[in-house]
């Protein structure tokens, strides 16, 4: 279930989530394919006072993150872009979540820049692609 925390991999990246943010202070997180929303929500409880979450243009995810970043009150801390995560790759932050294709990894330097952020959470990737990145 895509878009509720209860899929696997969401529950595991809010695990690691929880974890880098019990590590010391993240005031900083872009979330890179964000969907509904769900893991910046869950930074920005955590203590993140900013949170840029950033997805291509789906108009059912657009307006599940948009509504549950207002159910949150959480205005304030998460701006929503539209966007590809090539694009914001560069951007300062003490966390990046990255729910990404393989092929973003694949074709641009997308990895070696996101890889400068003190902390990454990286889901969507099949596993034989996970044993790549960890080779590299």
């Amino acid at each position: 279930m895509f878009g509720t925390g209860l899929h696997a991999s969401t529950r595991d990246s809010l695990k690691a989530l929880s974890y880098a943010h019990s590590q010391g202070e993240i005031k900083k997180v872009v979330d890179l394919g964000t969907g509904t929303g769900v893991l910046a929500l869950a930074s920005a409880l955590l203590g993140a006072q900013q949170v840029l979450a950033v997805d291509l243009k789906s108009p059912l995810c657009e307006d599940s993150r948009l509504r549950n970043v207002q159910l949150n009150n959480l205005q304030n801390r998460i701006e929503v872009r539209e966007g590809r995560a090539e694009d914001y790759a560069d951007v300062p932050a003490d966390l990046m979540l990255a729910n990404i294709h393989w092929d973003v990894f694949e074709v641009t330097a997308f990895e070696r820049r996101i890889r400068r952020h003190p902390w990454i959470v990286l889901s969507g990737l099949m596993r034989t692609h996970a044993r790549d990145l960890e080779s590299t």
